[in-house]
Parts: structure tokens; C-alpha cells; sequence
């Protein structure tokens, strides 16, 4: 706009913008919360068929077993404090990048020392159990809390 080009459309979703024959990447980026008009944070959540979102401001949280062993991942809210390893960082704060990127090579380190701890049955390439990721109770209680009261003043309103 600055330089004078036109624009006169806008579109949103990945095949009005990719070729269909040139992959693309699937992945999403939704609201898990908002400003409210104090300065202060209010959960939200997207209930769409297939599409529901997670509301708040999360962690996610992996445990072992006594070997080291993976056995779980949790995603929980942040102030929850889960007596286990985080594996969030916060990257970016106030538009600054604020947390100094590994190397390719500390990456790759990172990523074959957690495909070493995965247990055995999830390393089959065929017929593999899902590795678990399980919600929080106090996460599951926010989205039932949430989805209740959408439902109630946006969707059904009396």
C-alpha cells in the first residue's frame, strides 16, 4: 500500500494461495486468547466441526520413566506448574526474538536423543500405537467451561 500497489482482494485459506500440484505446508496457527480492554488475557477457542482449538496459554509437559524412557506428553495450562520437563520456550516477546536459536546440529542432537528415548513399540512403521499426549484436568475443565458458555451467549443465545 505504501509504494501504491493495488490491492484489491483478499482471500484466506492454503489452496486459494498454493498450486495443487507444489506441496505445502499443513499446519495452523489459531487464538488461544485475547486482550481483554483492562490489559488482562481471556481464553477463547474456535468450536468448528473438526477444528475446535485449545484455549489459554499452554505448556506442554513430557515425562519419563525411571530409564529416561519417554511415557507421556501433556499439554497443560501454563501457570499450572506440572512437576515434570517443559518443553516450551518463549522464543519472541514484545515482536523481539529473545531466546538464542540452536545450531542445526544441537537440533538434530535434540531430535535423535528423544527418537533414542522413545520406546520400542513406537518406533514400528507399520500398526504403531499413538504415542500419548493427554490435556490436563484443569485444561479439560477451561474447555468444557468454555464450550458451555459459547454455546450459551454466542451460539444459543436466549
Amino acid at each position: 500500500l505504501n509504494d501504491g500497489a493495488p490491492i484489491n482482494a483478499f482471500g484466506v485459506g492454503t489452496k486459494m494461495g498454493t498450486s495443487a500440484d507444489r506441496p505445502y505446508l499443513d499446519g495452523i496457527y489459531k487464538l488461544c486468547e485475547t486482550m481483554l480492554p483492562n490489559g488482562s488475557f481471556a481464553p477463547i477457542m474456535k468450536l468448528s466441526k473438526d477444528k475446535i482449538t485449545l484455549p489459554g496459554r499452554k505448556q506442554v509437559y513430557r515425562f519419563k520413566n525411571e530409564e529416561g524412557k519417554l511415557l507421556k506428553d501433556v499439554i497443560a495450562l501454563s501457570d499450572e506448574g506440572v512437576d515434570c520437563e517443559p518443553l516450551l520456550v518463549q522464543v519472541i516477546e514484545k515482536g523481539k526474538v529473545t531466546y538464542k536459536l540452536p545450531s542445526l546440529e544441537v537440533i538434530r542432537g535434540y531430535a535423535a536423543g528423544n527418537l533414542a528415548d522413545l520406546p520400542e513399540q513406537y518406533n514400528a512403521l507399520v500398526n504403531a500405537p499413538a504415542y500419548p499426549v493427554e490435556l490436563s484436568p484443569k485444561l479439560q475443565n477451561l474447555i468444557e467451561t468454555l464450550k458451555e458458555h459459547i454455546t450459551r451467549n454466542e451460539i444459543n443465545p436466549r
